[in-house]
């Protein structure tokens, strides 16, 4: 049941939106009211029934009187209270334009931010900084805002909750925005892995080119060295192939010599027989001696002299009346004598161009041992200045590796304490728009 006023009767509802210190159909206050209609009981009480019209007709005018200091005090009260809706409305507007061009910034923001990430990294840095700056001035604008109303007066805390929550909301863009920076700091270091893995792929390659490349120069010094104890062996054989010249020289020489000596003691021989048998006989012995003395040197020719000599003495001891076919048996062997003398400098002359293309092979196996050296060794330098290089880029890379880990974390850090301090000023905030709310 709703307050019954007790000037106009009229019953107090819950639709009403008069305040509850007064009648919604009258305006009169409740107080003054129940208070004018004591007082008057109390004056009845007081000074009886004789002058009861008087006192009612005072009474009366004091209530009119009371009523009407009632109604100017109301009147002014309304105004105030237009005033105040006034006040109110404007300040609702003002809050409505605010919102209004916060909102436009906030579109704004949002097309320099899509704006920004179709840039390069430099551009989307300098608008970082850029949005960083108009942060900070809206959050000086802001508590230059909050001051303003907090020296004007407490009832703009709307406005100033209002501009909490925009300031949460740039908060928590801000967040957003930490938080983005996070994972490009994360991309980033796994960009950075990548690399180093690149690196170290890189490194491991050339570590296996280099050695491949020492397998190659150890192969080219094996085959260095392989050439070059063939190149002894041909030394050694051209070498070997030159004593046996030389030897095949002088086996040759002595068998010449020999033959001709043969010859001319196969001619005085010959005429010795002619002389008598005993002669003869005595030329075969001195025959046999040389044989025997250039046995040694002869080899198989002196084993065909000796058979001839012997052939020789049986025909000189058959041949007395042979003595025509002695003289042919003569020119036959001397015949032979030539033939295997020129058969022997046909070897000779042999042996001189295998010597010599012994001796030719020989340079050029060293012509090509020095340039298989001089190319193992070349190949072996740039192989190492390869080497060299490729660590020097290993060991930039980590360098690199190791700075752009380094500002990484630096960056982490640095979005932590920003995230960290965002939320504290978030927590400070709320704690302020309830504090603000509470009041």
């Amino acid at each position: 049941m709703g307050k019954i006023c007790l000037k106009c009767g009229y019953e107090r509802r819950e639709t009403d939106v008069a305040p509850e210190y007064e009648c919604p159909r009258c305006q009169r206050v409740y107080a003054k009211v129940e208070a004018a209609a004591r007082w008057m009981g109390e004056q009845d009480t007081l000074h009886g029934p004789p002058r009861a019209g008087q006192e009612a007709l005072a009474q009366e005018r004091a209530a009119q009187e009371a009523l009407a200091r009632e109604r100017a005090a109301e009147e002014e009260r309304a105004r105030e209270w237009a005033a105040a809706e006034a006040l109110a409305r404007e300040r609702a507007a003002q809050q409505a334009l605010a919102r209004q061009k916060a909102a436009e910034e906030a579109a704004a923001r949002e097309k320099a931010e899509q704006e920004a990430r179709a840039r390069e990294a430099a551009e989307r840095e300098r608008i970082a900084q850029q949005r960083a700056a108009d942060e900070a001035a809206a959050r000086e604008e802001a508590e230059r805002q909050k001051a303003a109303a907090e020296l004007q007066a407490r009832e703009r805390a709307e406005q100033e909750v209002a501009q909490r929550e925009r300031a949460a909301d740039e908060a928590r863009a801000r967040e957003h925005a930490a938080q983005e920076a996070l994972a490009r700091e994360r991309a980033a270091r796994e960009a950075a892995a990548r690399e180093a893995a690149a690196a170290r792929a890189r490194e491991r390659a050339a570590r296996e080119a280099v050695a491949a490349r020492e397998r190659a120069v150890r192969e080219a010094f094996g085959m260095a060295k392989a050439a070059r104890q063939e190149l002894a062996a041909t030394e050694l054989a051209a070498r070997q192939a030159l004593a046996d010249l030389d030897a095949a020289r002088s086996a040759h020489a002595a068998r010449e010599q020999a033959a001709h000596e043969a010859v001319a003691l196969a001619r005085r021989d010959v005429m010795a027989v002619e002389h008598g048998l005993h002669d003869a006989l005595a030329q075969v012995e001195t025959a046999r001696s040389a044989v025997v003395a250039t046995e040694a040197v002869a080899g198989d020719e002196v084993e065909r002299a000796r058979q001839e000599l012997r052939a020789m003495e049986t025909a000189v001891r058959e041949a007395l009346a042979q003595m025509e076919t002695a003289r042919n048996a003569v020119a036959t062997r001397e015949a032979s004598t030539r033939e295997a003398v020129a058969l022997a400098r046909h070897e000779l002359a042999g042996v001189e161009g295998a010597a010599r293309d012994a001796l030719a092979r020989l340079e050029t196996a060293r012509s090509a041992l020095n340039a298989i050296e001089a190319s193992a060794g070349e190949a072996l330098a740039i192989a190492r200045q390869d080497l060299a290089a490729r660590e020097d880029a290993a060991r930039d890379a980590l360098a690199r590796l190791e700075t752009a880990r380094d500002g990484v974390a630096a960056r982490e850090e640095a979005a932590r304490e920003a995230l960290a301090e965002q939320k504290a000023a978030l927590r400070s905030s709320a704690q302020a728009v309830v504090g603000s709310a509470a009041t």
